[in-house]
């Protein structure tokens, strides 16, 4: 796996690098996130922990892929910056797999408030499909007094 980096661009409100890198994986299909985020800590000369892959992108049937990544001043940046999703999936395997599990207990604690909040979502939608249906009679009536206004 060879990663080069096209494009460095300092972004100094978010205190970032914002770079655009190039993988080429001859051998393999596109690489997962972490090693990918070693590679580019080595080549950006940053510490693991500052550096987030945000995408990966390649075309079928080809070796090279593209993608995104952010370099952080420090990780508390990176923290108040980037979505919980984007920091658990450039965490190491086995700390995302712990993380995944604790939070598929959680939900299981919210489900009765989520079923309330799915019933009482459709008795909204019925009182706002009414609205529309009298506003368009409204709005007929004065639409052919327009119409008979236009033709004397």
């Amino acid at each position: 796996m060879d990663v080069k980096i096209v494009k460095d661009v300092r972004n100094e409100l978010f205190g970032r690098r914002e770079i655009d890198f190039e993988v080429v994986h001859t051998d393999s299909g596109t690489p997962d996130r972490f090693s990918v985020r070693k590679a580019l800590a080595s080549k950006a000369g940053s510490k693991l922990e500052n550096v987030y892959v945000l995408s990966i992108m390649n075309d079928t049937g080809t070796d090279k892929s593209l993608g995104r990544a952010d370099v952080y001043e420090n990780r508390q940046f990176a923290e108040k910056t980037l979505p919980r999703y984007l920091l658990i999936r450039n965490m190491p395997p086995e700390e995302r797999a712990k993380v995944q599990k604790v939070e598929k207990e959680k939900p299981e604690e919210k489900k009765p408030e989520a079923k309330k909040a799915v019933e009482k979502k459709p008795e909204e939608k019925k009182v706002e499909e009414k609205k529309p249906e009298e506003k368009k009679e409204e709005k007929k009536p004065s639409e052919k007094t327009q119409k008979e206004a236009r033709k004397a």
